[in-house]
């Protein structure tokens, strides 16, 4: 069914970026969805790793199945920490903007998922050559704030709307439950003449259907964090 879905997909992606220079690819991402940080890592960070990257604009948007309750709180769906996390992450990029400077720290944060550990942000910050003081800073003050309003924002306006995390969508149309597969989605963007070596390689030689990442329930934790 996925890989019905995605020939179809990418017959319309193709005609709609027939002008663009660069396919643009949106992860809609929560901090601690253990989905989301497997799909940075091994669907994401192999773009970087074979050249892929260079033919793509990526966003990462952290906010993910986080709602408000009636108080205008907002409610994470694994608890405040995560809503620290969707901070932090969402000031990382807006301070360090272009993928190729945001993406490193990204990944090295999500592989850690321990976003309540001031010492390991800073760690992974050291590892990926950016300053977490101000990365911390951002993230809990009113520029987070309005980071992740502006993520919250984006996320519940999404059409159709978004199902689970990762959600992702390649020149604004959703991908649904065939994510795994944005690298033939790039590559089919691509004249054919024009296509990195990358584009012939399989990304996933081991998998079968059954491997292809299961639907997370948008269960919300009743924990709040003001934000």
């Amino acid at each position: 069914m996925a890989f019905k879905l995605l020939a179809l997909l990418l017959l319309g992606l193709c005609a709609a970026a027939a002008d663009a220079s660069k396919t643009k690819v949106t992860l809609y991402d929560e901090a601690l969805c253990p989905f989301c940080r497997k799909y940075v890592s091994e669907v994401l960070a192999p773009l970087f790793e074979n050249g892929l990257s260079d033919y793509i604009d990526l966003r990462i948007v952290a906010l993910g199945n986080a709602r408000k309750d009636e108080e205008g709180e907002l409610v994470c769906q694994h608890g405040p920490v995560e809503c620290i996390g969707n901070r932090i992450l969402d000031c990382a990029m807006d301070l360090h903007p272009g993928q190729d400077n945001w993406f490193p720290l990204v990944l090295c944060l999500e592989d850690s998922g321990d976003f309540g550990n001031r010492t390991a942000v800073e760690e992974c910050a050291w590892r990926s050559g950016v300053d977490a003081g101000s990365i911390l800073e951002c993230a809990e003050g009113p520029r987070g704030k309005e980071l992740v309003e502006a993520a919250y924002n984006e996320t519940w306006s999404l059409v159709p709307e978004h199902r689970w995390v990762p959600w992702v969508v390649v020149n604004d149309l959703p991908l649904f439950d065939a994510g795994d597969y944005v690298q033939a989605a790039v590559c089919l963007m691509l004249p054919e003449d024009n296509r990195p070596d990358a584009c012939y390689v399989d990304p996933f030689p081991d998998m079968v259907l059954s491997d292809i990442t299961p639907v997370q329930p948008r269960a919300v934790s009743q924990e709040t964090v003001i934000v």
